[in-house]
């Protein structure tokens, strides 16, 4: 519950401070419940949200015995190693709210012949069809990467969190993982952007360019008027389509 009431009061911040905004939100397993859908459907946001086979058994119950009813696609990466087996179901109605199914079924075949199995599925606001169920199930698998990708990063990548950095205030602990969360997020916008890939290269690497700006940063000098001047110009980032 101290969740979901986490969330709820995020949530009426969120639509304050950016009320045009249009939201996706992407939830684990704990989020599928009547607070989170009447948030969304109020706000007018978007969601794709982990459900577990515990969770909402009467809805289960009714996709269950429509199995046979299912939408089914099949996607592999042109090679017998990876295979995806995507089943849907579009409107489904449950306690008020109009859910879309869906369910992947995952095989991938390893260095060596070990096969791995993966089973995900989601409840979401949009509608699927066999040209968005690969795009809706590879959003619904971004919360996985948010926790285990980005956190990796931070720990062993650059980021130097520990989980004991700041033994004496909690609020400097605070503050420092605050300030991290930020680099972290603009780092993520930059190297995703047009400008920041088109000057990749094999050489030109992503690590190779932050260690050269960490180095003009650190050892280069820069005038008050250059500073001055770079803050008066205003830049744009694009991003590839």
């Amino acid at each position: 519950m101290g969740e979901t009431k986490s969330f709820i009061k995020l949530s009426e911040k969120l639509k304050k401070e950016f009320p045009r905004l249009p939201i996706c939100l992407c939830a684990d397993g704990l989020y599928p419940k009547k607070p989170f859908f009447e948030t969304c459907k109020n706000n007018n946001w978007d969601y794709i949200v982990t459900l577990k086979d515990g969770n909402l058994k009467g809805l289960w119950k009714k996709i269950r015995l429509k199995i046979r009813q299912y939408h089914k696609h099949e996607f592999m990466d042109g090679s017998d190693s990876y295979r995806q087996g995507i089943q849907w179901l579009n409107n489904e109605k449950h306690n008020g709210f109009t859910h879309n199914w869906i369910q992947c079924k995952e095989t991938k075949t390893e260095i060596g012949g070990k096969i791995k199995k993966a089973r995900f599925v989601y409840l979401t606001s949009f509608e699927v069809d066999n040209e968005e169920a690969v795009n809706i199930i590879a959003n619904g698998r971004l919360r996985w990467k948010i926790e285990k990708q980005g956190f990796d990063q931070q720990k062993n990548h650059g980021y130097n969190i520990e989980h004991k950095y700041c033994r004496n205030s909690y609020q400097g602990l605070k503050n420092f993982y605050q300030c991290c969360q930020i680099a972290h997020t603009i780092n993520q916008l930059v190297e995703l952007s047009k400008n920041f890939k088109d000057v990749l290269t094999d050489k030109m690497s992503i690590r190779f360019m932050w260690e050269m700006m960490r180095g003009f940063m650190i050892f280069a000098y820069l005038k008050a008027s250059d500073i001055l001047r770079i803050n008066q110009h205003k830049y744009q980032i694009q991003y590839p389509e």
